[in-house]
């Protein structure tokens, strides 16, 4: 190895008992990728070389992504003779300064692992009582980054000296004021002394313990604030919950550090993309570190989980907005977090959070929001959230309801305080009265029960000689899965197939289908379709889940089936339940999951029904559409690998460009047209199903408007959302009749 020169080690015995930290290298959290995730014990020299490839080849170096850090397991369990690390050289055969001068050669940072114990976590050498030698060896490495763990702290034989999981609330007082800090601090010590030939930032990893925040600033950069994170949503609440603003609120920031709940699992799997957009965005407002754990080696531009990696960037790396909590408080980012977690509970939050986040901005300037958002506002809901139904917590619940079904996936106790207090603007009342002289009880004013909707089915068909209905099967609870069909035109003719209601919350599509009904069969400008095509329409494919956001949760998605969960939780996802490429991607073996598949394909009769149906048709729909929302896209197969597409991929995405163009011009919407997989891979949709089995020309889905308002669109905009939509339906019929 080459020396460095012997000045280097007289600064490092000479510090002083008083010392900064340059934390004003990092005027913004620090962001690239940390390889424990990921790769955990199987790291190597090929891995990271891929891991630096494909940071560039994604640009992520652009966003920000710069530093490349190798844990535990590079170094081998025994120090030399004189008392430096040894690089395992069956992983990394080149060595560290090849490794180090490879990421730097591509405009990268580069990181190592230790300890501040005997040994690592992982049983190799630790840096307790050589931080002398091993700052040295950094040097000669020419690392910019160190991240520096606890264990092993007594001996080489005790790896933890307390439980993880421990809150600060239930410490001894002994750790407190922890005996780790000045083990940490003389590395830290040591670092410093040699800053003026060489800046290594330093993550410090306490996991919360000892008050970190009141003394870890003067240690490092960066500080962890939690344990070890995994790929599970209830280990992102634990972090984030652990992450407290209030606690940190003075200690970090650009010339402090960087307060750290670990690394970000988006796209590994463990998670549904919501959870990992929820993750991101929370990491982003408490202005952490953003530091990726999941492989990225085989990312493409076009996934989900790339969209992620720049999302709210901006305002992480704000250079003026230092402090997460100074900022966001008065912006209202911080705001929603607490109203998720302590007034919602801690199920699932932030399903559309960035929408939430600008709603809440745009509401700062009422000063009940100020009041929700400034200091009382844990007393406030300590005091409000259990009252009676008085007229005005009712006004100030309608408020607070409207962060969370912005896509927020309700606790079961505030999902009954939300169907008590839902704003009557965006919840149906099937009482309504409705005007005599309405040949239906549908007015396209509301939203209406399954009931309601079958009920008009069944009038069309009496009024019109050429439409009936007919039940193709039972849902699960018994109800009749009723179509309506459309058969003027000669046998043979093409078929045309719409679908919606698979996603129970979804109400806007049942209400935007049966308004194209009406509008086929009751405008005379239609009649061209009637007569030369046959259609097939259901508005409701799942009846049961339909009916029970009614009578019971607003917000559920699923059927309702038994699963035989332990833990009672019922329904399986209909649109993941379609056998094609059945649960090989977005998917969930969690039955307790809204993106549960269920135990095999069409186990769901609501599924089974669809599919039995269409296979004894005389002959395959030339159009096979879905209805749902409220992403505001106009999705194309194939959901379940994003490198495979339809045959004739050219003229679906051409008439897909057609259709969002014709419906953005009626209303001046921005719909979009992209594969599925660029929303999120899934597999086991309708209408993958419908191309890769039943063969359908053109096989769509719509998703319909959102507006702000996520599933819980108010029934104002159901009219132009059914003008739009039925609009740029007519450009798919007149291509099937060309």
């Amino acid at each position: 190895m080459a020396w460095v020169p012997a000045f280097i080690v007289v600064l490092v015995l000479n510090y002083s008992n008083e010392f900064a930290v340059a934390n004003s290298l990092h005027k913004t959290p620090p962001m690239g990728f940390s390889s424990w995730n990921t790769f955990y014990a199987e790291n190597n020299e090929q891995k990271m070389m891929e891991v630096a490839q494909a940071i560039k080849r994604l640009n992520l170096d652009k966003y920000g992504y710069i530093y490349l850090t190798i844990d535990d397991f590079w170094q081998t369990r025994e120090r030399d003779q004189r008392g430096f690390l040894q690089t395992n050289v069956t992983r990394f055969p080149q060595g560290m300064r090849f490794l180090s001068n490879y990421v730097h050669k591509l405009g990268l940072k580069f990181g190592l692992y230790s300890n501040a114990g005997y040994r690592t976590c992982g049983g190799m050498a630790g840096s307790l009582g050589f931080e002398e030698n091993d700052v040295k060896l950094f040097l000669d490495y020419d690392i910019d980054y160190l991240k520096y763990d606890n264990c092993y702290p007594k001996d080489a034989a005790h790896k933890h000296h307390m439980d993880y999981d421990k809150s600060l609330l239930h410490l001894p007082s002994y750790y407190q004021d922890p005996p780790e800090r000045p083990r940490f601090e003389i590395m830290s010590r040591a670092i410093q002394a040699v800053s003026a030939v060489k800046n290594i930032t330093m993550e410090l990893c306490l996991y919360g313990w000892g008050n970190v925040e009141k003394w870890g600033p003067n240690s490092a950069q960066i500080w962890r604030t939690s344990g070890d994170i995994s790929d599970n949503w209830n280990s992102v609440l634990r972090n984030l919950d652990r992450n407290d603003e209030e606690r940190f609120v003075h200690h970090q920031g650009p010339t402090l550090g960087w307060n750290y709940p670990d690394a970000l699992f988006v796209g590994k799997g463990g998670m549904t993309d919501i959870e990992y957009k929820t993750m991101f965005s929370m990491w982003c407002i408490v202005k952490s570190p953003l530091m990726l754990g999941s492989d990225i080696r085989g990312l493409k531009k076009s996934s989900p989980a790339y969209k992620v990696f720049y999302a709210h960037i901006d305002f992480n790396q704000h250079r003026v907005v230092g402090h997460q909590s100074r900022f966001t408080w008065k912006s209202g980012y911080l705001c929603q977090k607490l109203l998720f977690t302590r007034c919602y509970g801690r199920d699932r939050f932030g399903e559309n959070l960035p929408m939430v986040q600008k709603f809440l901005s745009n509401l700062e300037r009422s000063s009940f929001t100020k009041f929700i958002c400034g200091g009382n506002h844990k007393q406030f809901i300590k005091d409000h959230r259990h009252q009676d139904h008085s007229k005005n917590w009712a006004s100030i619940m309608k408020f607070l309801i409207l962060f969370a079904v912005l896509g927020v996936a309700l606790s079961s106790e505030s999902r009954k305080t939300y169907n008590g207090f839902i704003d009557e603007a965006s919840k149906t009342n099937s009482k309504k009265e409705h005007n005599p002289e309405s040949r239906y009880q549908l007015d396209w004013e509301d939203y209406y029960q399954f009931d309601v909707i079958t009920d008009f089915i069944e009038e069309l068909a009496q009024t019109y000689d050429y439409v009936s209905t007919q039940s193709i099967g039972k849902s699960f609870e018994g109800r009749d899965t009723k179509i309506l069909s459309i058969t003027k035109a000669a046998p043979g003719a093409p078929i045309i197939w719409l679908e919606t209601g698979m996603h129970a919350r979804e109400w806007i599509g049942p209400a935007v289908v049966t308004y194209a009904i009406r509008e086929l069969l009751e405008n005379s400008e239609n009649q061209k379709y009637i007569d030369n095509l046959n259609f097939h329409i259901l508005p409701v494919a799942n009846p049961d889940g339909y009916e029970y956001t009614f009578n019971g949760d607003r917000l559920w998605r699923k059927t309702r089936s038994e699963t035989g969960s332990g833990l009672g939780c019922k329904g399986v996802d209909p649109n993941r339940n379609f056998g094609y490429h059945f649960g090989e991607s977005g998917v969930s073996s969690s039955k307790c999951s809204d993106v549960y598949n269920g135990p095999e394909p069409f186990s769901e009769p609501e599924t089974a029904n669809i599919r039995d149906f269409l296979e004894t048709l005389d002959s395959i729909p030339e159009v096979a559409f879905a209805f749902h929302s409220a992403a505001e896209i106009l999705l194309y197969p194939y959901g379940y690998d994003y490198d495979v597409f339809p045959e004739n991929i050219d003229e679906i995405v051409a008439l897909g460009d057609e259709f969002v163009d014709t419906l953005n011009a009626v209303n001046g919407m921005t719909f979009e047209n992209i594969p599925s997989t660029d929303l999120y891979p899934c597999a086991g949709t309708s209408h993958d199903w419908y191309k890769g089995v039943l063969g359908s020309r053109f096989a769509y889905t719509l998703e319909l408007r959102d507006q702000g308002y996520g599933f819980v669109l108010p029934p104002q905009q159901i009219v132009p959302s059914g003008e739009e939509t039925w609009a740029a339906i007519k450009v798919l019929l007149d291509k099937v009749l060309e």
